[in-house]
This record gives structure tokens, sequence and C-alpha cells, in this order.
């Protein structure tokens, strides 16, 4: 996913299934492409205890609570307590059912989404920038007294009163310390219907260059009203939350050791072919250059090609330009930010001009499109193992041409969403060229992954090995 994009991504407060359904809607791609996987430490890091579970109520909904609010460093926690006011007691209006009400809102749609409406997600999409832009919204059920309903990460909490509720303004990096665009902030405001039992969450996604009041006067404009069993909107209890979290936190953890050892065994050298889920994949040469020229201008995506166009990377004769790299390093969320620069290096971008000959031996598909471009990843030695290198990078403008490790251009491919696959029937062959950008010092480092699934489960991963053109 574009760098820019996944930071705010990341910053959803959403169990891994969540975002994967969210995923979807912020940035879609090819229908045959595999999902990006990142090291799933950075993962666990990045999700943010203000979401809401998966699955059904624990308990019953306590009538009415108080919240308060403490902040240490970066963490946030909202203390909830069953209400012992008597007045306030008196005065509850707890409410078996909420609808979410909006008031005036211009510039934003609720999405329908039946996936949406599974995971307990309400999606408000800008019509201006649809895939990109827009408000996620999630009603809490308050079902107990806990000090773990909590956020980190939070650089700035302002407390407020809305409509005569309690409210927290949150404010989030989403990478600290960064020059680009993906430094800035991330928006949030948690309100608190201490007296119906509930919480309203409302996440601001793609909006970090809009200033605080504008948010504020736009997330105010969404409010909790009393609802009947038939009108009622998808909520999810608060207590279930906190256990999946802590359950996705642990596996995500396990499933990274599992990740890290690369599997050599799985690996074939330029020239020799390897067979993948009905498909042959040869690559018969690989060439390095410092520049883009002689390249098809049709074998661009359209961004791509508007970036090139505008000098980004390249100069007038379209020869590569060096950078600031950024290497993305995960914190706790506590007394360190969640995602920060750890250092920044000058580095020179290759492309690597990969020609590969695909045949179709027995993969099938209803449109009989075929996946003919792949990512690559990058491995390097330790003193006792061959292990995947999952460092992260932030390079501004530039993540565009490096998203996913996916090649920028291709020469022989669909257009559209199929723009890394190729129609072809069993039977069919094609030689044709992917070009890469990879960075000067890691050309010694990447192969070629063939995996359109989860390789780690499916137990189906092959790779090319392509370190010999640094030798």
């Amino acid at each position: 996913m574009d760098k820019h994009y996944r930071n705010a991504f990341d910053m959803l407060h959403m169990s891994e299934e969540k975002k994967q359904q969210v995923f979807g809607d912020i940035c879609a791609k090819c229908e045959k492409r595999k999902p990006r996987r990142f090291p799933k430490i950075a993962v666990a890091a990045c999700i943010l205890a203000l979401a809401v579970p998966t699955v059904g109520f624990a308990g019953e909904k306590i009538s009415a609570y108080l919240m308060s609010l403490k902040k240490d460093q970066m963490h946030a926690v909202f203390q909830i307590s069953d209400s012992e006011d008597e007045d306030v007691a008196q005065q509850s209006m707890a409410q078996e059912y909420v609808k979410l009400k909006v008031t005036d809102l211009t510039g934003y749609t609720r999405e329908q989404d039946a996936g949406l409406d599974e995971m307990k997600v309400i999606h408000f999409c800008s019509e201006e920038h649809p895939d990109t832009q827009g408000l996620y919204i999630e009603i809490l059920q308050i079902d107990g007294d806990t000090d773990q309903f909590y956020e980190r990460d939070v650089v700035d909490a302002q407390e407020m009163v809305w409509n005569g509720h309690k409210a927290v303004y949150m404010r989030q990096n989403h990478l600290a310390g960064s020059q680009y665009p993906a430094g800035t902030e991330g928006k949030e405001v948690a309100v608190f219907y201490e007296a119906y039992g509930y919480a309203l969450l409302i996440q601001g996604v793609g909006m970090e260059e809009m200033d605080d009041r504008t948010f504020l006067t736009l997330a105010q404009k969404f409010i909790l009203e009393p609802a009947t069993e038939a009108t009622a909107d998808v909520v999810q209890s608060m207590s279930e939350y906190i256990a999946q979290m802590k359950r996705t936190e642990r596996i995500d953890a396990a499933e990274n050791e599992n990740l890290r050892s690369f599997p050599t065994d799985k690996m074939c050298d330029v020239g020799d072919t390897q067979i993948y889920n009905g498909i042959s994949y040869r690559i018969d040469a690989i060439e390095v250059r410092d520049n883009l020229r002689d390249l098809d201008q049709n074998g661009y995506q359209d961004e791509v090609s508007e970036n090139l166009k505008s000098g980004i990377g390249v100069d007038e004769n379209l020869n590569l330009q060096s950078y600031e790299r950024e290497t993305i390093a995960f914190g706790n969320g506590y007394d360190q930010p969640l995602t920060y620069v750890q250092k920044t290096e000058h580095v020179m971008p290759k492309l690597v001009l990969v020609t590969m000959t695909i045949r179709n031996i027995s993969y099938e598909d209803e449109e009989d499109m075929l996946p003919v471009a792949n990512p690559l990843a990058y491995i390097r030695k330790t003193a006792d193992d061959t292990e995947f290198d999952w460092r992260e990078f932030e390079r501004g403008d530039r993540n565009l041409y490096y998203r996913d490790n996916m090649p920028l251009w291709v020469s022989d491919s669909e257009s559209g969403s199929w723009y890394y696959c190729k129609k072809m029937k069993v039977g069919d062959s094609v030689t044709l060229q992917l070009g890469y950008l990879v960075d000067e010092d890691m050309l010694d480092e990447m192969v070629m992954e063939l995996n359109f699934g989860d390789g780690l489960h499916d137990g189906a991963w092959n790779f090319i090995d392509m370190r010999s053109v640094a030798e």
C-alpha cells in the first residue's frame, strides 16, 4: 500500500480482520494480487486499543457509567466506572438500542456495505476523495468497569464537552520525526454517552491536512440518539474488544517469529523455472539501469506516469535521482511513538529490468486473468541463518514507485485493476519485462516472491534468487 495511506490505515483502531475490510475501501487493488504483508510485529504495534470487537456481546450493558481520562506520556486511559451518583442514576436514560444521527452533513456519503456492517463499522466516504478520505465510526457498548480501555501514541488529548457529553479529541503522529507528509497527525474523537451506556468513536482517515476546527465541526455532526431494535445501528461491546485485541497481539507476535526465517529450500536461481499455482515462471535476464529511458510509456499506471511527468524522482532526461530514505522503527506507544524515524539515509535508486518467460500450465480463472507480476522480497544472511529483511521505509512522493515492492512498469499487461495480470488461457506462454525500483544498497538482498496468498500458512511459497546482479 502507498505508505502515505498505509500510515493512516494503520492508525485505525481495529483488529486485523477489520483492517483487511477497510483496506479495500481505502486503496482498491487488483483482485488477483496477494494482500500486502509487512512485518507482523509492526502490525501488532500499530493495533490501537480504541476499537470494538468482531464478536458478540460479552455481558450485560451497565445502565450508566463515569469516564475519567488519565494521560501518562503517550498513553491515554479512559477509566470506566459504574455510576454511584444517585442524581446521575435518577437521571439515567440508559438505552438498550441507539442509532447514529447525522445533521447538516455535506460532502460525505454513508456507504452501505454488508462487510463493514458485519465488522460493526460505519463508513462515511468523501465524495471528493472517495478512495483516500473518510470517517470511520464505531458505537461501543459499555458493559462493565475497566481501566483497559485505552489509546496509545497520543501526542495530545484535549477534553471537551459536546452537547452535554464528555468528549476527548486526540491527535497522533502517523510517523514521528518524518520530513514527509506521512509524519502529519491523525485525528480522532471519542464521545462518552455516560447516561446511555455507550461511547461514540469517530476517526478521520486521509484528513491530515484538515485543521482542528474543521475536523471538530465535521465530527460534531454525528450524535447518538435512542432507537428501536428495528432502527438501531450496529454496536459492539467493550469487554470482548479488549479480549480480542489481546489475543490478536499475542498471535501476531508469534507469527512474526515464524516469518523471520527465510525458506532457502524454496528458492531457485535465475534461468531456472519455478512452478507455482499452475504457472511456470523463469527469469531469463536481469539488467540494472540508472535511468527510465526507452520504456514504453503505456507500461506505467496512470498515477506513476503523472508523477514522472512532474519530475518526481527523475531529471529531464529520466535519470533517476537520489533521495532521503527514512527507516521506520516501531515503539510501544507509551513512552515512545508507535512509528518513528529511526534514521535517514541518502540513497540512489536503480531500475531493475527483469525479462521473464511465463507459461500457464493449469491455472484457471473465470476471466482467464493470470498474475504475471510478482513482488520482490529482501533477505539477508545472519551468523546462523538467512532471514527476511522486514525493514519499513518512508520515501515521500516516491512511495508510489516502490508500492508493495511491485513493479512500477510492465511491458505487457492489462489495464485498470488488472494491471498486474495478463489474459492467458491454459497452454499460453509470454515473455515480458518488469521494471522495479530498488535502492542501490538493497540489490544484494532482492529475490522475487511467488505467493498469491499467505505462504506461511498455505505452505506454497516460492522464490527466485536475483542477488547475483549485485556481484
